[in-house]
């Protein structure tokens, strides 16, 4: 239904208009109807509309509802992937179809809204309005406060405490080289941003300095990702439990990328990341990106290492 340009994502927001109830959320009924759900569909099965950030995002909340509904998850093999490797404990909810009951409720993309008319449906999206505290956390409360449960901080610090943990598990170096980093030069979405390609080749020049201070370079990004340059560590294509097992290496010392998906598992990792920041066309959402959505799994806010 949409593609990933300036011009859709105008139609996207207009679309969207008729089912905004609050920042982050958007759903097709109303909230006074007073309905305890008893059952809760994640469905982030769509690759078009959820990329693995926006899933990255999604997946403190699955541990917070699991633990108080009965969640059952639709995803793909990419985000079935990812939750394997950062909440194991949560991949046994994945189903392959949906089943609803009268009191089910489906969390999805905003875009996906559409698909389910006939259902109680939310739809968690990015904010409207500024934030300043992290993303996952702000979604969390905004949902709480929507279903009327309590949001319990610690419990929350505990969760992300957990999948730091998993994410983090120690492996031994890929590659021979004592002094490795992750070159991620590919946008996965709001490719428009950096149509002229002039981005990229001023994260190509950091990729050289950091290649004359001895530092070997793995390219990272999927199959169909292209760029002129030669790699001798290509692992585009690669699985991503492959590519996130290699990057808690010992030998790999940090990251040089966009502000992707790829950035926020740094983060997570407590890995330094170089990052280049795509950009917003208005000064408040580039703000709310510098102080809550590119901080979402940050350990220590005040170290993002950006490039100019």
């Amino acid at each position: 239904m949409f593609e990933n340009n300036p011009l859709s994502s105008f139609y996207k927001r207009i679309y969207l208009n008729k089912y905004f109830y609050s920042n982050c959320i958007y759903c097709n009924f109303k909230k006074d109807l007073n309905i305890n759900f008893k059952e809760i569909f994640f469905v982030y099965n769509d690759e078009r509309y959820v990329h693995l950030g926006d899933f990255l995002f999604i997946i403190p909340l699955l541990k917070y509802f699991n633990k108080r509904f009965k969640c059952k998850l639709i995803l793909n093999k990419d985000h079935k992937l990812l939750l394997k490797k950062i909440s194991p404990d949560l991949v046994h909810l994945t189903k392959s179809k949906i089943k609803l009951k009268k009191k089910s409720l489906i969390i999805t993309n905003p875009y996906m809204l559409n698909k389910f008319e006939k259902e109680f449906v939310l739809g968690l999206g990015l904010p409207s309005s500024k934030i300043y505290i992290p993303y996952p956390k702000y979604l969390i409360t905004q949902i709480c406060k929507f279903i009327s449960i309590k949001f319990n901080i610690k419990e929350y610090n505990n969760i992300i405490k957990n999948m730091r943990l998993n994410a983090k598990m120690k492996n031994k170096s890929m590659y021979k080289e004592k002094k490795i980093f992750i070159f991620a030069p590919f946008i996965g979405s709001g490719k428009f941003r950096d149509i002229l390609k002039f981005k990229q080749k001023k994260l190509i020049e950091t990729k050289i300095k950091y290649e004359n201070q001895g530092y070997s370079c793995v390219l990272i990004g999927s199959k169909y990702d292209k760029i002129r340059h030669k790699f001798k560590y290509d692992l585009r294509g690669q699985s991503l439990l492959t590519v996130m097992n290699i990057i808690n290496s010992k030998n790999v010392k940090f990251g040089v990328g966009f502000d992707n998906f790829w950035m926020h598992y740094f983060d997570l990792i407590n890995k330094k990341y170089f990052v280049l920041f795509r950009g917003r066309f208005f000064k408040k959402n580039k703000q709310m990106h510098y102080k809550s959505i590119n901080l979402s799994f940050s350990k220590h806010p005040t170290r993002k290492f950006y490039i100019n």
